[in-house]
């Protein structure tokens, strides 16, 4: 039995090596001209419907444009007031209510772009813009004065009433 398993093992091997062989010579063989003329005509082909790469060069443009120390207005256009009032996330979509130089609010989606504000990102409780000076973050909710407006409610709020106790016991 063991004899038969080696002589079918050997006749199989040299059954691949002929139909190998053979299709090789049928497909060109050494020469391969065919596949080399398609190699040409591909290689022809012009691929240039798609931007080019952005150069280390334009990297470093861009790099050397940025200012070094903080950000000055003397010369730029100050920044839009913003307000955020709203925000919208589905899967499909998300926009953003934006209030832009006191004007009411309007619906903006994300990479649409008014009167100079171009949303970039929504999140659940701010928005990324670009406007002519930069990015910014709007968070959702009203808006303060400066970033440190102080802690303590406006004159004639009453705070909170004070934590409840047990009775005392006389």
């Amino acid at each position: 039995m063991l004899d038969a398993r080696m002589s079918l093992a050997g006749a199989a091997a040299a059954t691949g090596l002929l139909l190998g062989g053979g299709f090789w010579a049928v497909t060109g063989g050494a020469q391969g001209k065919a596949l080399g003329d398609v190699e040409a005509r591909l290689d022809a082909v012009s691929t240039k419907t798609r931007r080019p790469l952005e150069r280390p060069s334009d990297a470093l443009a861009k790099a050397l444009a940025l200012p070094l120390l903080g950000h000055s207005e003397v010369g730029e256009q100050a920044d839009l007031p913003l307000r955020l009032t709203g925000i919208v996330r589905t899967p499909a979509r998300a926009a953003a209510l934006l209030a832009i130089g006191g004007a009411p609010a309007q619906w903006i989606s994300v990479g649409e772009e008014q009167q100079g504000v171009l949303v970039q990102t929504v999140s659940t409780a701010s928005v990324v813009v670009s406007t002519a000076n930069g990015e910014r973050e709007i968070f959702l909710g009203p808006a303060s004065e400066s970033p440190n407006a102080s802690e303590t409610p406006p004159p004639g709020m009453r705070g909170p009433p004070p934590p409840a106790s047990a009775p005392s016991m006389k």
